[in-house]
């Protein structure tokens, strides 16, 4: 689509990132329509009405495509509404009570080990004998545990069940499909497994893992390459978090493009048809975010890499932002309640505003390049996440795009050398097993002394308590001014920004003091 400078005077729009703006507008409208007023979505639509009687009466060139844009605004918005609305009905409309001590059988889809207990996430789940819709979660206990207990195992004990809707849990897992608890558990029993491929092949990594690293090591790898920061323990987790560098255990985009260069690289050294190239690289990516949970941070880094290496191998012209924007498309359409996931959240924040604020921002570190550059990058990425950040943990981090600086890269290289010493350890461990060990032995030495160099630090010190609240809104409609997308000069970018910037920090104080 080519450029029309004067109809993008103000906004360089997309059709492709309009839908999805209006498709997560939707959303908002609906869900805060259920939780708060009704008078959300019809103010919403009755503004939707006033903008089109209004643009039927502009006279201009481009009222067609005004007309156009308008059209692919509402009807997403519509379908981000309405399928919102199906997905809130469904949970209004569960027929379970809370019956008490009756028999439970569920297929264990996720389990999280901490220290005084263990957090279960089931699937195919039937109680009383009756297939219930939806997930339900456990937290078992020390003293309740039972051997056999991990992804694949189908559990069967008596509970009582709770119904989270009716229990008055109004949270976004919930019409994500967490329906229901169970509580009160006991005879406990494990009476099958049922997995499919991609928990096997997990179990096989972590297995792998186990056996051939240190338990140290053993944590950080599985947390690093794929995500699971289960094994980890909690005061490990809880300084990455403080220092503002856990985004490293969230496979995205930067363990995605790693995975696609790694089978690029192999795809060029091999002699295949270009046409079966993309096949090569894709295949074994889609796998691996399989592996990794299918996530909505490694969902959006798949979409985005296979936009590109279609694009390189077609020769269509790419756009960073559409490609972001159909990623979103995609998920939350599948699942409008991805919306309120913090994984969906921190990822598309962060690669949106890369997108968007780095070029301004390069523009200005030209003379320090290349710091400036990864410098820019991490200013720009931590401006979008830190309100979703500072309102999931309740403190911000003072020295988080710093630490991004210094630590990102060394886990960057350490995230390779490991994938790749796993990958090459995995395929000669089928020939010599006690050979994988000895090819292990390099990033388990490493992965340790990266953990050991960061917990020197108490990065709590550098951790300010506080709240965004509703002063996010203010906050992004700054950064959405001083990006490229709002074509401003320069001095009024940066007077939007000053007066955005001072309500934020000036409701954040008066909250504070109420």
């Amino acid at each position: 689509m080519s450029e029309d400078k004067s109809f993008n005077k103000l906004i360089n729009l997309r059709p492709i990132v309009l839908a999805c703006v209006s498709l997560v507008l939707g959303i908002f409208c609906s869900f805060y329509s259920f939780k708060i007023s009704v008078w959300f979505s019809l103010l919403a639509f009755i503004l939707y009405v006033i903008a089109f009687i209004i643009l039927g009466f502009i006279k201009s060139e481009h009222k067609k495509k005004i007309l156009i844009f308008a059209l692919i605004s509402l009807l997403f918005f519509a379908v981000g509404h309405f399928s919102t609305d199906l997905r809130i009905n469904k949970v209004k409309n569960l027929t379970f009570t809370a019956p008490e001590n009756e028999v439970f059988i569920g297929r264990i889809c996720e389990a999280t080990y901490r220290d005084s207990y263990i957090y279960i996430e089931f699937d195919d789940c039937f109680f009383k004998g009756k297939e219930l819709e939806g997930k339900t979660f456990a937290l078992i206990f020390p003293f309740d545990t039972i051997d056999k207990i991990d992804i694949g195992s189908i559990l069967k004990c008596n509970a009582t069940l709770v119904n989270r809707y009716y229990s008055g849990e109004i949270e976004s897992d919930i019409f994500g499909g967490l329906y229901y608890e169970i509580t009160e558990i006991d005879n406990m029993q494990i009476v099958g497994a049922k997995v499919n491929f991609y928990e096997i092949a997990f179990l096989k990594v972590r297995a792998f893992l186990r056996k051939n690293l240190s338990k140290e090591g053993y944590a950080m790898a599985i947390a690093l390459t794929l995500g699971n920061t289960s094994y980890l323990p909690v005061e490990t987790l809880q300084t990455y978090r403080f220092a503002g560098i856990a985004h490293v255990f969230a496979v995205s985009g930067l363990h995605v493009g790693v995975f696609v260069s790694i089978f690029t690289f192999i795809s060029s050294r091999l002699k295949i048809k270009r046409k079966l190239k993309p096949f090569i690289i894709l295949i074994p990516t889609f796998i691996y975010c399989g592996i990794c949970g299918f996530r909505p941070s490694s969902v959006r880094a798949f979409i985005m890499a296979t936009v590109t290496i279609v694009s390189n191998y077609t020769g269509f012209k790419k756009d960073n932002l559409s490609s972001s924007s159909l990623a979103g498309l995609i998920l939350l359409v599948a699942n409008p309640m991805n919306l309120f996931d913090a994984g969906f959240k921190l990822s598309f924040l962060a690669v949106s505003s890369i997108f968007l604020l780095n070029p301004l921002f390069e523009r200005g570190s030209n003379v320090c390049s290349p710091i400036g550059s990864g410098l820019s990058v991490s200013l720009s990425a931590q401006l979008a996440t830190l309100p979703v950040l500072t309102d999931m943990s309740g403190y911000i981090s003072i020295i988080s795009v710093f630490a991004n600086l210094i630590f990102v890269p060394v886990v960057v290289i350490l995230y390779v050398v490991t994938l790749s010493f796993v990958i090459c350890s995995l395929i000669i461990g089928i020939i010599a097993p006690a050979v994988s060990s000895i090819i292990l032995s390099a990033p388990d030495y490493l992965l340790n002394a990266c953990n050991f160099l960061i917990s020197k630090i108490d990065y709590s010190l550098f951790a300010l308590p506080t709240t965004f609240s509703y002063f996010k809104i203010s906050w992004y409609m700054g950064l959405a001014c001083l990006s490229d997308a709002i074509n401003l000069n320069y001095k009024q970018k940066l007077i939007i920004s000053c007066i955005t910037l001072i309500a934020t920090i000036g409701g954040i104080i008066l909250t504070s003091l109420i």
